[in-house]
């Protein structure tokens, strides 16, 4: 429902539930430089980006959080930026394609009279997400050209 962005030190993570794509973490706690403490809760991250965060390690973390049916809202790690210049950025939009199987899910559950709200919920988030799909792109590299390019020449490729 929204990208953000917290810059900082990560001061404590919790448990997570791991898998071949990535790990879902309860919370990850992070220290701004002004000592002020911001927690976001259900973090989700992909195997990549997961290999960039260190505890106690500065950097720029980029967050999207979205509603996930069954989980209520979860906030997806999808770019990290550190202070040594380590830049992970992730291109995989699990949002979109979890809100497309979503669709397809509740598109069989009409069969038996239920379920239309369910389908209007899905098509309304498919929908935000087409429409934001360059809005992490532009909130990570920003609008200088020479700066997008030497962070995308930091990123690692992908065989």
């Amino acid at each position: 429902m929204g990208l953000f962005k917290v810059s900082g030190t990560i001061a404590a993570i919790g448990q997570g539930e791991f898998n071949n794509h990535g790990t879902f973490y309860a919370f990850m706690e992070i220290r701004e430089p002004g000592g002020r403490r911001v927690i976001v809760h259900n973090v989700g991250v992909l195997n990549h980006v997961a290999s960039s965060i260190v505890l106690g390690g500065d950097s720029e973390f980029f967050f999207d959080k979205f509603f996930v049916f069954g989980r209520s809202f979860v906030s997806q790690l999808w770019g990290v930026k550190t202070t040594d210049g380590l830049v992970t950025f992730d291109n995989d939009m699990r949002k979109q394609a979890m809100a497309v199987s979503f669709l397809i899910g509740t598109l069989t559950i009409p069969l038996l009279g239920i379920g239309f709200l369910l389908i209007a919920l899905g098509l309304l988030q498919l929908l935000f997400v087409m429409l934001k799909a360059g809005a992490r792109k532009r909130m990570f590299y920003g609008t200088d050209r020479a700066e997008a390019r030497r962070l995308h020449q930091q990123l690692p490729v992908r065989i």
